[in-house]
């Protein structure tokens, strides 16, 4: 569940990233600086990496290891907790920490986003 707010927060927060463009009366290219919003400050600067991107992209890398306390953590690690709602022996045995997973992601969004021409409807 945490995991899909940090998802629709990460999208309000990418829609309302701003981009400052600058142009004259001549017939010169269109010259755009871009700043990351501020709400990226609060990301966990443990477990992912916030950058702007030479070509002016936002760039969330991310290890994909959450930074909250969950049984799917092992016993031994400093943020698990029991699991409430089941029981060990009813979770998969897999753990986050011993799963030898890959979980990293990396997510590349424009600084400057545009509504699309078209939208479907979502349930």
């Amino acid at each position: 569940m945490k995991f899909n707010i940090l998802k629709k927060s990460i999208v309000v927060l990418l829609i309302s990233i701003t981009s400052f463009s600058c142009s004259s009366s001549s017939n010169e290219e269109e010259v755009i600086t871009a700043e990351l919003h501020a709400a990226f400050a609060e990301f966990d600067t443990t477990e992912t990496d916030i950058y702007l991107s030479s070509n002016s992209n936002v760039v969330i890398e991310t290890t994909g290891l959450p930074n909250h306390t969950t049984p799917y953590w092992s016993e031994s690690h400093p943020l698990y907790v029991a699991p409430t709602v089941t029981s060990v022996a009813n979770m998969p045995p897999t753990r986050i920490d011993t799963s030898n997973r890959d979980l990293s992601g990396s997510l590349t969004v424009s600084t400057n986003p545009q509504k699309a021409s078209s939208s479907t409807a979502t349930s």
